[in-house]
């Protein structure tokens, strides 16, 4: 933690060259019905976190975003969080890859396959910006330093945008503004292309 100090680094000078780690191939992965946003989603993250209550957001509250037309989410959560099992198994969108996700490997791989990753500030967050694939993050009120403040994007991930808490505690505005931005996506033909021309 003390590498960028001791290089004198600064903000032009992040070494933010993407991707820098390669997604493996993915097989038998579930196929989403022709033409769908294919959307990773990760919602919380260690329960073991100092800080995890104030950066993980209850399944139930990104109904906005899983109501969205023409998406088929891809749970990348894990471990799941047992209050949010019973929305998971109803919601016919949302497919739980779980038994998918032995390791990092095996989330990069599913990840690659994915047109997008909507994440909470989690692993998968900069596991997503480390492969160069479009990613929303929820950033909460007062993030991890090096989220930074006050901006949308990251110097350490070029294809990641943050949607940040105005708020601490206050996640609605972040997740209505993720759920219109996603609707703006569709359709979903060239979605490949939309995303990275973000």
């Amino acid at each position: 933690m003390s590498l960028p100090r001791l290089f004198q680094t600064t903000l032009e000078t992040i070494p933010g060259a993407v991707p820098y780690l390669v997604a493996p191939t993915c097989q038998n992965l579930p196929q989403a019905p022709a033409g769908h946003l294919k959307v990773g989603l990760t919602w919380a993250g260690n329960a073991t976190h100092d800080d995890d209550s104030a950066r993980s957001i209850r399944l139930e509250e990104l109904t906005s975003v899983l109501e969205t037309p023409g998406v088929t989410f891809f749970s990348l959560q894990v471990p799941m969080p047992p209050r949010d099992e019973p929305l998971v198994c109803s919601l016919p969108n949302l497919v739980n890859l779980a038994d998918h996700l032995k390791d990092f490997r095996h989330t990069a791989a599913v990840i690659g396959q994915m047109d997008l990753v909507l994440t909470v500030d989690t692993a998968v967050a900069h596991l997503a910006g480390a492969l160069r694939k479009p990613t929303w993050t929820f950033i909460q009120h007062s993030p991890d330093w090096r989220w930074l403040l006050g901006r949308s994007d990251s110097p350490w991930y070029p294809t990641m945008r943050l949607f940040r808490q105005p708020d601490r505690g206050h996640w609605l505005p972040a997740i209505q503004l993720a759920a219109a931005e996603l609707r703006r996506l569709l359709p979903a033909d060239n979605c490949s292309n939309r995303m990275e021309a973000q």
